[in-house]
């Protein structure tokens, strides 16, 4: 009877995830798009890793690594709007790093690509592999599969391979991005 109830269970909880057609359904590390990263993490912990990437101070990108409660990443990254007292998340990533083996990495991102397209039925990935545009040497390549939503929002799946001279660590990352964020990179906010 035990069996019979768990295969239930499992049965009913693969339905709600074959359904899912809204990024808030998809956790890294047990977090989720419209989160508070206070939720995760102390306002100390988010300043003391918060990044100035951009000219542009819409939203302000954290960097986190190497938290007790990660299980699959190495690292977490978000986003939330700087002006927001909730720290609520609009984009996270988590990374797992794969230096030298990028074989590895696009196994695994294939493996992350099957999983997303079995929950997300009627959705489709658009793949690419590109140079990475951080690289002037464009000896660097960026291999990517993204899964857009109707609304604009986005999951993407990528392996990063940098050339030797690029001070990177070749790594798969997996981010949830809403549409709101997607918009503020293509502002080209670097400027």
């Amino acid at each position: 009877m035990r069996v019979f109830i768990a295969v239930l269970v499992l049965i009913f909880s693969l339905q709600s995830w074959a359904k899912a057609d809204d990024i808030r359904d998809f956790e890294i590390e047990g977090m989720s798009i419209g989160d508070s990263a206070l939720d995760y993490f102390s306002k100390k912990d988010i300043k003391k890793n918060s990044r100035n990437y951009f000219k542009d101070k819409t939203y302000t990108p954290v960097q986190t690594k190497d938290y007790p409660f990660f299980k699959i990443y190495d690292g977490v990254d978000f986003s939330f709007k700087t002006t927001d007292k909730k720290f609520t998340i609009v984009r996270m990533s988590g990374a797992i790093y794969y230096d030298d083996k990028v074989k590895e990495c696009l196994i695994k991102q294939i493996q992350i690509v099957d999983e997303i397209s079995l929950m997300l039925k009627k959705r489709k990935p658009k793949i690419y592999d590109n140079p990475f545009m951080g690289d002037s040497t464009g000896k660097s390549r960026h291999h990517q599969a993204i899964f857009w939503f109707d609304s604009g929002d986005a999951i993407d799946v990528s392996c990063y391979d940098y050339f030797d001279k690029v001070s990177n660590l070749d790594h798969l990352a997996v981010r949830v991005v809403r549409k709101e964020y997607v918009d503020f990179l293509n502002s080209n906010p670097y400027d």
